[in-house]
Formats: C-alpha cells, structure tokens, sequence
C-alpha cells in the first residue's frame, strides 16, 4: 500500500451525479463575491410562519419565468436579511457570475474528495496511451478503421486486447485506488466559465458555473498494486508490457507522459 500526496495544481472539477445542480432559486444567494448556501430549513420556517410570502415566492417564479427571478430582491422586498436564511459558512466566487445554476463538487456529508474510481480512470488512459505507443500496428489499424470524415472512434476492440477479454476481470483488478482524504474547509471556490469557439470566434451564451478545488490545496490517496502471479490466467496479449508497467513509479510516467502531450495538443490548437 501506497500512501500518495496530491496537490491541485490548477482549478479541478469533478461533477457530483446526485447533486446534479445548484439553483439561485432555493440553493444559493451571490453577495458580493461570496455565494452563501440556502439553510433549506430555516427558509421552510419563514414559509411557515408567513404562508403568503410562499404564495408570493411562487408567484413571482411562475411570472418571470425563473430566468429574472431574484432571491435577494425577493428577501429585500419582505425585508428578511440573507443571515436569516443562510448557512454560516460561504463560498469564494471568483469570476463573472452569470446564469442561475451552480455544478457543484463531488462530496459526502458536504465533505470534497477524490474519488479513487476517477483518479484510477486517469492512470487507466494513461497506462493505454504507452501500450498504443509501444504498439504502432493498433495505431495503424485504428487509422484504417476510422478513416472517414466525423467517424465517430470506438476503441472497444482494442480496449480489450489491452486490459483483457473480460471487463470485470481484467488487468486493472490488480490496482486498488482509494477515494482521497477529505479536502480542508475553505478549499473549495465557484469559477464563472464561458465556452468559447475558436475557429468560429464566438462565445457560447450558456454560461456554467462550477464549483472547484482551489489550486495549492492537498490531499491524499492510497494505492494498492496487489501481487500479480495470477496474471498468464488474464486473456491479454502483452503480458510483458503489464509485467513492467503496473507499478508507482512507471504509472506516474505514464500520467506525465500523456498530460505533456494534452498540452502540446492544446497549444498547437489554440494557435
């Protein structure tokens, strides 16, 4: 077992599927560059306690569609301080808010982490990008294959002559990653993001708001490589190849390898 530090190096999204989006009609309030979360519980009690504000916050969402909508306004209007019905803590804003939604960070129990299934998903494309390198001929006949305009690419077939025949017990089985330990508070901070295409020059006019690890902040991972003997039992082609590459030193190769071809690619695209 390996006991790996990790440092964020620039600001790093990893979408949570449960909590798919943040909204600014019940999640959230900006103030200033700060977003302060919605104590749900304590905007139920105003609701109770004063039934035709309810009716009135409805209303006022029904009639401008929720794109104008603004809960601060609405606060204001009631006169009910944003103290009243946030939580204590705040997040950083950094950039131009715009849109109504927030895609926030994974976490449990409101805590930031790593999940080990997507740090082992980067060693796995890591890891395939030297074996294709090693292996020209699969390069070829990837190139033959998908030789039409707009082919959509499907490396399924050589995925599996990769890892192995069988996806539930293929070579990666010997790689055990852990989810991170839990980021420190304050770590995390909402990014105002646009897309923007290049050769069209245009910006797209949906913007995404998203919630990141801050740069500078640190965790930690445990990885595991369990002992190979088993391996001549795995369909797989290159036995030799995992042989030598299923270990820390060769796998965090690999990931420096292909992160340093990602930006040589994007610096040739961008110019």
């Amino acid at each position: 077992m390996n006991n790996i530090k990790i440092e964020v190096l620039s600001p790093l999204h990893i979408g949570d599927n449960e909590n798919k989006t943040m909204s600014s009609l019940s999640d959230f309030i900006l103030d200033g560059d700060k977003i302060k979360l919605i104590d749900h519980k304590k905007l139920e009690n105003i609701f109770e306690e004063n039934p035709h504000i309810m009716e009135d916050y409805i209303k006022e969402i029904k009639t401008h569609s929720q794109q104008k909508f603004s809960l601060k306004s609405f606060l204001q209007k009631y006169e009910i301080s944003i103290e009243e019905i946030t939580e204590s803590e705040s997040i950083q804003f950094i950039g131009q808010f715009s849109g109504k939604e927030i895609h926030p960070f994974i976490s449990e129990n409101g805590k930031k982490y790593l999940p080990g299934s997507s740090v082992k998903g980067a060693i796995r494309n890591a890891l395939a990008y030297v074996y294709l390198s090693e292996h020209p001929q699969m390069i070829q006949k990837i190139n033959e294959r998908f030789f039409r305009p707009r082919s959509k690419p499907d490396f399924n077939f050589e995925e599996k002559d990769i890892f192995g025949k069988n996806p539930f017990n293929d070579i990666l089985k010997f790689l055990q990653v852990s989810d991170s330990v839990s980021f420190s508070e304050n770590s995390t901070a909402v990014y105002g993001c646009q897309n923007f295409h290049l050769k069209k020059q245009l910006q797209n006019s949906i913007p995404i708001n998203y919630e990141c690890i801050k740069p500078n902040s640190k965790t930690k991972i445990r990885i595991k490589i369990k002992d190979i003997v088993k391996l001549e039992r795995l369909q797989i082609k290159d036995k030799t190849f995992w042989k030598e590459n299923l270990t820390i030193p060769k796998m965090f190769a690999a990931l420096n390898l292909l992160s340093q071809r990602f930006i040589e690619r994007e610096i040739k695209e961008l110019s």
